[in-house]
């Protein structure tokens, strides 16, 4: 009997260890070994009792051997939980296991996280840029909106696994998340859109559901109506050989936003160097991002001087490469929301139609870029719920 209870307390044992320790001017907490089923609840708690005293405080999970979905879900509290009293949690991955979980588990999109001690400990506090004249208090009030909006999305995601796991009586909630991750993959759609869109779906009635009768025929593109079998990267590479020809300019590109900012999609008339300084705008104020944040077009006709463009190099970059005027449209659907950015450069004045012809484009390819992403994320789910329903090998 005593042998018996010895290796049952050996298995209640946590495989894990958490420590406070000041490396450098910071205090971190440093993890090792394996965050498994024993993660729930205690990693979370332990995590917050060593962090009490700590402003924003850093964790390192490079020496971790195992991270499972226990401990990634104790890293979601413990932010949620520092987000509601205005701080943040940075976390330290290393390059190797505890990157490649996180990553695939889609955790980088609400948590912080740094390859490095050294990038976590100089790293800025996140959040949209504001305005230097603000009171220190209304940007930290403005910057700690911003990462709680991204750990709004998670309770989605919870409800959604709650469902999956009912629904389809699975095992646990680990089975639901493999599941929701897969379909999110597979069909490169956000694992919370995923979420979302499945809780407001009707309960499925048989192995077709109903996703059928939700799809659309999509939207027609006067600029691409020769092209079968269309592809986001496709479509945004037509609509700006388009706009070059429609209003005479000399460069253009298309961006798709993302958590970070505005990630180049597709480009014309611009060179590698160029393209790979465009590749993603973060955190700085120029046409493209005016365009996406008001929903409105954005045009400066003086680079040179305008004040429009925040950071020098970009403003360098642009005027090394001759370009004296740019007009950014906002891709919009039609239910007004913003889904891209499109940029034309020249080194000319635009003439006055251009505006009408560039607006009528971007519609377009608002509203097929819209459609694309409703249409994707419907056969995700019918994608996940065919292998959920799908009869076991025998």
């Amino acid at each position: 009997m005593r042998r018996e209870e010895a290796r049952l307390d050996l298995v209640r044992q946590p495989l894990w260890a958490a420590e406070l320790v000041r490396t450098g001017e910071h205090l971190v907490v440093v993890v090792t070994g394996e965050l498994d089923m024993s993660a729930h609840p205690g990693f979370g708690d332990r995590l917050l009792e060593l962090t009490a005293g700590v402003a924003d405080p850093v964790v390192d999970l490079s020496r971790v051997r195992l991270l499972a979905a226990a401990g990634v879900r104790q890293l979601y509290l413990v932010a949620d939980t520092l987000a509601r009293a205005g701080r943040r949690l940075r976390v330290v991955t290393g390059t190797g296991l505890a990157l490649r979980v996180l990553r695939a588990a889609q955790a980088t999109d609400v948590i912080e996280t740094y390859v490095t001690l050294t990038a976590a400990g100089g790293a800025a506090r996140p959040g949209p840029p504001v305005p230097s004249g603000l009171p220190e208090l209304e940007q930290l009030r403005l910057e700690v909106a911003a990462l709680r909006s991204k750990l709004a999305t998670r309770p989605a995601v919870a409800r959604a696994l709650g469902v999956l796991e009912e629904r389809y009586r699975l095992t646990d909630l680990d089975e639901a998340f493999r599941l929701l991750r897969s379909a999110s993959q597979i069909h490169n759609v956000k694992l919370v859109v995923l979420a979302k869109t499945l809780v407001t779906l009707p309960r499925p009635r048989g192995r077709a559901w109903l996703i059928g009768a939700l799809q659309h025929p999509a939207p027609p593109l006067s600029f691409a109506a020769d092209r079968p079998g269309r592809t986001p990267a496709a479509v945004l590479e037509r609509l700006v050989r388009r706009a070059l020809a429609s209003t005479g300019a000399t460069a253009g590109y298309a961006q798709l936003p993302d958590e970070a900012g505005l990630r180049l999609a597709a480009h014309h008339g611009l060179d590698k160097q160029f393209a790979g300084a465009f590749a993603r705008i973060d955190g700085e104020q120029s046409t493209c991002t005016a365009a996406l944040a008001k929903g409105v077009a954005v045009t400066s006709t003086d680079i040179a001087l305008d004040p429009l463009f925040s950071q020098p190099a970009t403003r360098r970059a642009l005027l090394g490469a001759g370009f004296t005027t740019a007009r950014s449209v906002p891709l919009t659907s039609a239910a007004a929301e913003c889904v891209g950015v499109l940029t034309v450069l020249s080194r000319n004045a635009f003439a006055d139609p251009v505006p009408e012809r560039l607006d009528r484009l971007c519609r377009e390819a608002g509203a097929w870029l819209q459609w694309y992403r409703h249409h994707q994320v419907l056969t995700a789910l019918q994608h996940l719920h065919a292998r959920a329903t799908a009869a076991p090998p025998g």
